[in-house]
């Protein structure tokens, strides 16, 4: 099965169900297709072409060598842009805590490692406080 049940907690959750579960209104603990989909059309066609420094940063060379300053800014905002977007919508929800670009508060970090106790074990975080 490609995607986790969304009704069921996923294996390391103490949990019975995620019905009643506050992590579960704001983090992402399991994806639905939908959640694929956007994260593919958001991140994807950077990797696919060759990834964030080669996408972003090689254009700079020739905006800035070719003293193009009107769309060097037009090219900084929409990068500015998309690092927003991926934050407010995806980094905010996600629970991969190791990205540096995760938003998750601290409170509903705490309530996910103590609803998952063999997770915050792997990430040595004390679950109980």
């Amino acid at each position: 099965m490609l995607f986790l049940d969304p009704n069921k907690p996923i294996a390391t959750c103490v949990s019975e169900t995620c019905n009643v579960c506050p992590v579960h209104k704001t983090l992402h603990c399991h994806f639905r297709p939908r959640n694929l989909i956007h994260f593919l059309l958001v991140v994807f066609p950077s990797f696919l072409l060759g990834g964030f420094v080669i996408i972003w940063g090689y254009p700079l060379l020739f905006l800035i060598s070719g003293l193009q300053w009107f769309l060097l800014i037009v090219y900084v905002l929409s990068v500015a842009g998309f690092f927003m977007t991926l934050k407010t919508f995806l980094c905010s929800q996600c629970m991969n805590f190791a990205c540096p670009l995760n938003a998750v508060e601290d409170e509903i970090r705490r309530d996910f490692f103590y609803r998952n106790p063999e997770v915050a074990k792997a990430w040595g975080v004390d679950a109980k406080s």
